[in-house]
């Protein structure tokens, strides 16, 4: 039986010319550097531009979509975009909106691009390793300095979409600074060293103590940042670098992996639906109190909303939560804070049966993605998995690439995918 999404040995993938991976990357490098960004944007009154990335997001997608009309071949990318655009038009009737759909589709645009790109990106690992190195080296960088000085787009405001907006988000968690450095926020500089450590850490030439280095620099940078949610989930991924990597061995997904999106989902359900409350104090509140938060007021009230022109079984559409509220729903805002729980909102029971079939995808195209590409899609689905227990991590552009990548792996079947750099 012929795969729908399999590509012929002789096929070119779709993101072909090293002028367009170029500027996938440095497309991509801006968040990288978000808040300098975006001050020099403002000092020079062009702020508008920052929203060139997100129109040559669209514009890569809508691309690959020609190409599957032209060639008459279903792509990822394509496949992925018509189920988001089923379910932004059921946000349309559900929540009497247009703005809110839409910019609800904006947050998934890096993640269309990321499934676009992983064909290309599959046959250059070396370059994609070398621009993670960069990525990585650079946050570390910012993070550092803003260890030292505060930055000069501190309390600096940038005109956006929503009105004037602060360049950066600066915030403290018990009198302790939550250092951003070059990025938008602390949570933002937080990720972009977890998951750019990740192609590093895999590379042939990567021994074990390059490793021990890769990960005690990222986790250093994430206490910086005091995303607590994140510094577990690179603890986790460290011991999988460390302990459970064998390129000898067949490429496998395990049982966690099918099990933890339920359990996301589940925890947040099972304390909304018997009111549990977190009663925390002292030292335990100072440590714990987003996560107390989380249990007694956004959980909650996340489900609630779904039912507010919405259901379970559908959720309330793409735009249904979140960001996207500001522009139509600011007074019932929830930022939901649960991975699951948002997408939850966004496409009701369909949120699990779309990230199963995805897993399935990857259980079943294994054997036809090399070992080097399969330690980085297990670890990048363990950042998913643990961070999105408290985050909302679907807003996070950055992070969405490469779960485009991650789908991208799902649903393209070649017997040459992602090859391995070669050791130097």
């Amino acid at each position: 039986m012929t795969d729908t999404f399999t590509n012929s040995q002789k096929s070119e993938p779709f993101l072909l010319g090293n002028a367009v991976g170029c500027a996938v990357m440095v497309l991509l490098f801006t968040y990288v550097i978000d808040s300098p960004l975006r001050f020099g944007l403002s000092k020079l009154h062009i702020s508008p531009v920052i929203y060139l990335r997100d129109a040559g997001a669209l514009a890569i997608t809508l691309a690959a979509f020609w190409h599957w009309i032209k060639g008459k071949q279903l792509n990822a990318s394509t496949f992925v975009g018509f189920v988001i655009l089923i379910h932004v038009f059921y946000g349309i009737l559900a929540l009497g909106s247009l703005v809110q759909p839409i910019v609800g589709f904006k947050l998934y645009l890096t993640m269309l691009l990321g499934v676009a790109s992983y064909e290309t990106y599959s046959r250059h690992p070396k370059a994609t390793a070398y621009w993670a190195a960069i990525a990585f080296v650079v946050t570390a960088v910012g993070v550092g300095i803003n260890w030292f000085v505060d930055m000069p787009w501190t309390g600096e405001v940038f005109d956006s979409a929503r009105g004037d907006t602060a360049v950066s988000v600066e915030w403290t968690t018990g009198g302790i600074r939550r250092l951003s450095g070059f990025a938008r926020a602390s949570y933002d500089a937080s990720t972009i060293a977890a998951v750019t450590c990740i192609p590093l850490l895999f590379l042939p030439s990567t021994g074990i103590i390059k490793r021990f280095a890769l990960i005690i620099t990222a986790t250093g940078i994430i206490i910086l940042t005091t995303s607590k949610g994140s510094l577990l989930a690179m603890i986790f991924i460290a011991f999988f670098a460390l302990f459970f990597t064998d390129i000898k061995k067949q490429n496998k997904i395990s049982w966690p992996f099918f099990l933890l999106p339920a359990v996301s989902l589940g925890i947040p359900a099972i304390l909304s639906a018997y009111g549990f409350k977190a009663e925390l104090t002292g030292n335990l509140w100072v440590l714990f109190s987003s996560f107390g938060e989380r249990i007694n007021w956004m959980w909650p009230r996340a489900f609630a909303n779904i039912t507010t022109g919405g259901n379970y079984l559908l959720g309330r559409g793409v735009g249904g939560i979140g960001f996207p509220q500001y522009f139509g729903e600011g007074s019932i805002y929830n930022a939901a804070d649960n991975t699951m729980v948002y997408l939850f909102a966004n496409f009701g029971l369909f949120a699990l049966i779309y990230i199963y079939l995805i897993l399935i995808r990857l259980k079943r195209n294994a054997q036809n993605i090399s070992s080097y590409a399969w330690h980085c899609i297990l670890a990048w689905l363990i950042y998913w998995n643990i961070y999105g227990l408290t985050t909302n991590i679907i807003e996070n552009p950055f992070f969405t690439f490469f779960l485009g990548l991650i789908i991208g792996a799902a649903f393209t079947k070649r017997s040459d995918n992602l090859h391995a750099p070669a050791a130097s």
